[in-house]
């Protein structure tokens, strides 16, 4: 295969490809193929020896129809730039000697033929350049490779304190701007409802407040949701959907069964896409206060209802 030109000493004037010895018939024919190359160009080998290819047209049967496929400007250069990187025109002109507007409709050719790839391929370059499309992907696998940030795995005893940095048990964040943050790494979390505002947000939020999570639920889609007798976690809108379907068919919530329990709150609610406050709803349904708390409660930590 081609591997780049030389300059004879003897023809100082003379463009000189080095090949293979059995690449010269088609050599020679690729090279003399080209408008304005003059007489046939000599090809050198053994020596210094010149060859002159034969004009005659190639070989029969399938080697012929294999070397057709790949003749022409085209099919050298292709070839050629099969053990190169990416490179401009200017340098492939000053390589191979071919003239700029013939290199140019070879390196079209080979584009269209998807056989290269043409564009911004090195960084900082500046300027287009033209790859085998085939050398392109082996770089490009060898830069996402070399991408990939290199891992020391650590001790199993340091996972306890590496968890509690990120969860932000060591850090120094206090303020109301601070929650957001961490919530978003507790949500669709189910846990005890006073050991949220009693534990998980203080211990966090050294400064935490009651109000500054009434303000990001007043602020955003936040809200809580039941979770079992007493359990609620704290997901947006768009989370509810990782939280329906958890339940088993027949669970229990205080003692009552899912299902008669959600046809008690059914009968509570005239619109069931409505809101309503709790003396609304106790002189709508002339339940007792006391009766109509704990229905409402039970179906909190069911998950059926929630609060603003």
């Amino acid at each position: 295969m081609p591997a780049g030109p030389s300059t004879s000493s003897t023809r100082s004037d003379t463009p000189v490809l080095i090949a293979a010895r059995e690449q010269l018939p088609r050599l020679g024919r690729a090279w003399n193929g080209l408008p304005g190359s003059g007489s046939p160009v000599e090809i050198l080998a053994d020596g210094g020896a010149a060859v002159v290819p034969d004009e005659g047209g190639g070989a029969d049967g399938a080697d012929g129809e294999e070397e057709a496929e790949g003749a022409g400007p085209a099919g050298l250069i292709g070839r050629w730039l099969q053990f190169y990187g990416p490179l401009s025109p200017a340098e492939i002109e000053e390589m191979l000697g071919i003239e700029p507007a013939l290199l140019r409709q070879a390196l079209d050719d080979l584009v269209d033929s998807e056989a290269a790839v043409r564009g911004m391929l090195v960084a900082g370059a500046g300027t287009e350049t033209w790859c085998d499309a085939e050398n392109l992907e082996i770089l490009l696998r060898l830069a996402r490779a070399g991408a990939v940030p290199a891992f020391r795995p650590l001790p199993l005893s340091r996972l306890p304190l590496f968890l509690a940095d990120w969860q932000g048990l060591t850090g120094a964040e206090a303020g109301a701007e601070d929650l957001p943050r961490r919530l978003e790494q507790l949500l669709c979390c189910d846990a005890p409802a006073a050991a949220w505002e009693g534990e998980f947000l203080p211990a966090r939020l050294p400064g935490y407040s009651g109000s500054w999570i009434d303000a990001c639920m007043q602020e955003s889609s936040l809200r809580w949701v039941g979770r079992g007798s007493e359990r609620v976690a704290l997901c947006f809108d768009a989370d509810l959907d990782l939280l329906r379907g958890q339940d088993g068919p027949g669970e229990e919530v205080d003692g009552e069964p899912a299902a008669e329990e959600a046809a008690a709150l059914a009968g509570l609610f005239p619109d069931p896409a409505g809101r309503y406050d709790f003396s609304t709803l106790q002189r709508l349904t002339g339940i007792s206060a006391s009766e109509l708390s704990r229905r409402l409660w039970s179906g909190a930590w069911a998950g059926r209802v929630t609060n603003d």
